[in-house]
């Protein structure tokens, strides 16, 4: 499913012919940037769908969140925190059970007293700009 979604998403008939598109000679760094961060909804699409190298791509993006969040929750003194996500992988669709809700149960943050919410990405949401000044403003006292 995952090789097939790619393939999709690049417009190819055959991933073999990738390396263009992820090295291009006439775009710049920030364009390829973009192609492969849209990928990130076309992996969660294949887990969805059963594929096993999707879902583990997904378990691993999970734990590798878990460890970022509880460095910094220690960084900040170990007490209640509020963890803003952001981004459009949150946005994607199902991205609260296959992403979210294994982030919130992944043994790295148990007894972490943390509460997750998404920042400018679902109507509704406050905005992630507006917040991390917030945060600046208070952290720096």
């Amino acid at each position: 499913v995952l090789y097939e979604r790619v393939r999709e998403y690049f417009g190819l008939d055959d991933l073999q012919r990738i390396v263009p598109h992820l090295y291009p000679a006439d775009e710049g760094r920030g364009a390829v940037q973009e192609k492969v961060a849209g990928l990130a909804s076309v992996v969660l699409q294949a887990a969805d769908a059963g594929d096993r190298v999707a879902a583990a791509l997904v378990r691993r993006a999970s734990a590798e969140l878990a460890d970022h969040i509880r460095a910094v929750y220690h960084k900040l003194g170990a007490r209640r925190t509020v963890v803003g996500l952001h981004g459009g992988l949150f946005a994607a669709p199902r991205s609260d059970e296959l992403l979210l809700e294994p982030l919130r149960r992944h043994p790295h943050l148990e007894g972490l007293d943390l509460e997750f919410e998404t920042l400018g990405v679902r109507q509704g949401d406050r905005d992630a700009l507006v917040e991390a000044m917030k945060f600046k403003v208070l952290s720096d006292g």
